[in-house]
Formats: C-alpha cells, structure tokens, sequence
C-alpha cells in the first residue's frame, strides 16, 4: 500500500515548529583573501590567478593559495603546473563561443595518419583537453582509446630515437629534479644524465618538439633525447613525485587523501577536486535566503530542504564537534532543530556566488534543482514503503545525490559540462568514467566526507550507480539508486525501465515491482502539483 502524498512533501510547518521547540545558536567568522596586481597574468593548478612582475620570467614562483611553485617562463603565456585556459568562459555575452580546441601537435597527426585514433576520438580527447592540460596522445591513452605499446612500437619504427628501458634505470636525483614538477607530470618526461651542457631526457614521445624547447630554455642546456614507454614513465614519475600537496592534517582529510592516494597521484582531476573544501550558491540562491526573516527557522529550514548546496553547509555544520552530534544529523529538521535560526542562516550564507548564467552557461543549474528535488521525493517515498530506512535520511541523500556534478563543474570549467549535458545516473558516470577517469559519485562522496556527514549519507552517494559495492548501506544505496531510475524517466519523459540491475535492487529491498511503478507514477503527480503551485 502506498504511503500518503503528504508524507513526500517536505513537513508542513505545525509539524516542522513541533520539532523545532529547542534549539542552540552560534556564531562564525569569515575570512578574505588579498590579491596583488602586476604585470603578467599566471594561473596555478588550483585555478588561482595571480599578476607577477615581468622581472620574474625564468624564476620561480610560489602561489598564494596551494603554496605550487610555478616556473615563469617566456614561452608560456600560463606557466602554471596545471592551467585553466585564459579565455575561461566569457561572461556577459549569451553568443559568445566556448575556448576553441586544441591544435593538433605533430605526434597527433602521425596517429591520424596511421589510423589509429578517429576523429570521434580525437573531438572527445580535444573536449578533455579544455580543462586539462597534456598531450592530446596521453589524454587518448587515459580514456583507453589508444594502446600505450602500439603507440611505443610506431614511434620506436622512426629513424633516429634511441630508446631507454627506464624501469631498469635509476636516476640520480641531482638529474632527475631539474626540471620543475608541472613540466615532468604534464608532459611525461624525465631527465635522466646531464654531461656538461647536454641534458639527457626520457620521452614518451620525442616528437614533442615544444616540449624539448620549454626544457632547453628551463635549464639552459641541450637536449638530448630517448624513447621510453607510457607504463615506464609513470611508475617513475609515482616514485620519483609521490603526491604530498594536502592542506590540512586532520584526521578526515588525512583520511580522504590515503583513500584516493592512487588517483591523486595520476589524476589531476583528483588534485583539483581535493581543492575544493566548499561549493559556493547560486547568486539566485543566496537572494532567498537574504529574503527569509530572520528568525523564521520553519521557512529557512524549507530553503534547507529544496537545495543540495543550502542541505550540505547545513548538514556540515550541524555535524561540527562544536554540537557534539558528529555523524549523527542526517536530515535538515534535525539541523534545524538543533542549530536554531541564527545558525542555520549563517550556515547557509555564503560571500562568495556563482552567477551560472555567465561563469557556466552550458549548464542548466536549474534542470540540476529539479532533478535533485525530484530524487529527494522518489528516494523518501520509496523508504516510506520499507520497514529498514529512515525516510527523512532518504530524503537528504536523493537531494545530494548529484552534488558531484557541481564539484566536478568547479574542477572541469570549460569542457564537462558540454561533456555531459543533461546525462542521469549511470549514463552520466560512463561518460565521466570514459573522459576524466574520475566520477561525481566519487567527487561528491569526497565533499560530503570533507563536511563530515554521516556513513548513512556517504555511502549511498558513493555506490549509487553501483548500489552491490555498498557495504554497511546497501538497503538506502539501493533505495538511491531505484530514485535516480526513477528521476531519469521523469526528466526524459519516457518510460520506467526495469532492467536486471533494477530487478536485484528490488529484490535486495524485497519491494514488488508494482509498488516500484506506483510510487513513481504518484511521485510524478506529487512533483507536478508541487512545481505548479511553486
């Protein structure tokens, strides 16, 4: 039998005010950041743009934000170890073109030429490559479109390239430290014997003739090159450059960064994503909330429950050791109740906005709200149809189930939202799977665990598309992962489809496949009816 409509709204305010009787208040501070201005523009890796003096070409620099050093060189407009394309998103113009693709480097046209990559490829490799710096051959490798040793063997056939087992090399560390970080990890070299003026350096690809350029210019030495393989090179560069760049030593980031210790040393993504320490609201969203009176707690506590953004920095500060309720706060009421009004609006406002119009036109932000408010209400009505979950937990859960997507749009500025359009669920995670190698169920679990949430959160934002991994969660990641189901069929406006994935979720929570199909039909009114009345 289905649970009663009024259950997948959020509480009616008699009941929210009934909840909320008791509650506690806090007070917190807020930091601002200087900025200098000069003559050169740079960008680090963590997207931070600083004005250097001219006088600094050819030294190094420290960024104010990561602490990166950053070689200033001639040659390069952004010498920075991890570059955000200067032309970015233009904001003010509706017309305005995306950041035009790459041009093809010479090793690129010989791998078109040999037909080994297509242009499908190639476009999807060129797309990566608006936000990612690297070759566009090692890009094409990470995506697994092409074959690291078949790209070895053409080179290798060339007349005049040496070759070095580097894997049965040891490289002096007076040698190998020469060149500056970004340049070894962006473009897979290595220097390896230095005789005087005449530098020894190992490359993937020695065609890449800029590259052995940007190293003579670095060092002011001769370069003198040899030809190792893609699996070689990395080992190399994760013995010789183990990632250590984390701010801060407490024990959750400590944690987050064992856990994704592999991908934080191959994946820039990674670096990028471990960055990030909040998600900024929408200018539009930050107007709600400057528009709600301010000790109205029940109508503040409604702004809570229809935003991911406004439900995390709840959540993460109901979850502070300052409440003394660390992992236990799953659900906005609950925040409410214990925060009280001044709390919970100070959780909520932020100084810093994002106009999504201008700074990420390609992506819809409000498709992003509807299909998180829509999972919400499918995730709450199916646990109010199961004796085993928390239905006000399923509701936190189903809102944050896409927070990645805002995390990763933050890392991937320019390409990942064109690369992903308005993709649900699974669909979404083979694209970013497929092009970034680093997906929002892992970015998203990533922030959640940054903000403390509880493992009744975590886990299901973590396994959704893959709801048999969870472990101590596997009734609410099944529950999530039937609702995003659900939200892609709504959203598309097509059917419900119960394939045998959906199948084993259903027989995991031991719900009839009817009751499955009528709850998303009354979900559907419910939704509707909602929207309508605004």
């Amino acid at each position: 039998m289905l649970a009663s409509l009024h259950l997948l709204i959020p509480m009616d305010r008699r009941l929210l005010r009934a909840i909320l009787k008791n509650h506690v208040s806090t007070e917190s501070g807020s930091s601002t950041l200087a900025e200098a201005a000069t003559k050169l523009l740079i960008v680090c890796s963590c997207g931070q743009k600083m004005k250097v003096p001219a006088s600094t070409v050819g030294k190094t620099v420290k960024c104010v934000n990561c602490g990166d050093a950053i070689v200033i060189s001639a040659e390069q407009e952004s010498p920075a170890p991890d570059p955000i394309p200067a032309n970015f998103e233009i904001p003010n113009s509706p017309n305005s073109a995306a950041p035009p693709m790459p041009a093809l480097d010479d090793a690129t046209d010989l791998l078109v030429n040999s037909g080994m990559v297509d242009q499908a490829m190639l476009d999807d490799a060129m797309l990566v490559q608006r936000d990612l710096p690297g070759t566009t051959w090692s890009i094409l490798m990470d995506m697994g479109c092409l074959d690291s040793d078949a790209f070895h063997e053409l080179l290798s056939k060339e007349e005049g390239i040496a070759s070095i087992e580097l894997d049965n090399y040891s490289v002096p560390d007076d040698v190998g430290f020469i060149l500056p970080e970004n340049v070894v990890r962006q473009h897979f070299v290595v220097p390896v014997d230095k005789l005087g003026k005449l530098l020894t350096m190992a490359m993937v690809c020695p065609r890449d003739k800029s590259v052995i350029k940007e190293a003579e210019n670095i060092t002011g030495l001769r370069v003198k090159t040899m030809l190792c393989t893609y699996n070689a090179m990395r080992d190399t560069i994760k013995s010789m450059l183990p990632y250590s760049n984390v701010e801060g030593d407490d024990s959750i980031t400590l944690g987050l960064a064992k856990e994704f210790e592999k991908q934080l040393n191959d994946r820039i993504i990674a670096r990028r994503v471990f960055r990030q320490h909040s998600l900024p609201p929408s200018s539009t969203e930050m107007s709600q909330i400057d528009g709600t009176p301010g000790d109205d707690i029940v109508q503040l506590a409604q702004v809570a429950s229809n935003n991911p953004v406004f439900l995390g920095k709840v959540l993460h500060l109901a979850n502070s050791a300052a409440y003394g309720f660390s992992g236990h706060i799953t659900s906005y009421a609950q925040a409410a109740a214990l925060l009280g009004p001044e709390a919970l609006r100070t959780a909520m406002h932020s100084d810093e906005m994002i106009d999504y119009k201008k700074q990420h036109k390609t992506y819809d932000i409000g498709n992003h709200l509807q299909r998180s408010r829509f999972c919400a209400m499918a995730c709450q009505a199916l646990a109010n149809e199961l004796e085993s979950a928390d239905s006000d937990t399923a509701y936190s859960i189903g809102l944050l189930f896409e927070i990645g997507r805002l995390v990763l749009l933050q890392a991937l500025p320019n390409g990942y939202a064109m690369a992903t359009r308005d993709e649900i669920g699974g669909d979404l995670h083979k694209i970013e799977s497929r092009l970034y190698q680093f997906t929002h169920t892992e970015a998203g679990y990533y922030m959640l665990r940054k903000w403390n949430l509880p493992h009744s959160i975590l886990e299901p934002v973590r396994f959704q598309v893959e709801p048999e991994n969870s472990i101590q969660q596997r009734v609410l990641s099944n529950v999530l992962f039937l609702a995003v189901v659900m939200t892609k069929a709504y959203v598309n406006n097509e059917p419900l489809h119960i394939r045998t994935d959906e199948e084993n979720a259903l027989h995991l929570l031991k719900m009839p496949r009817e009751t499955y199909e009528s709850v998303f039909q009354a979900i559907c009114t419910a939704f509707q009816q909602k929207t309508q009345a605004g």
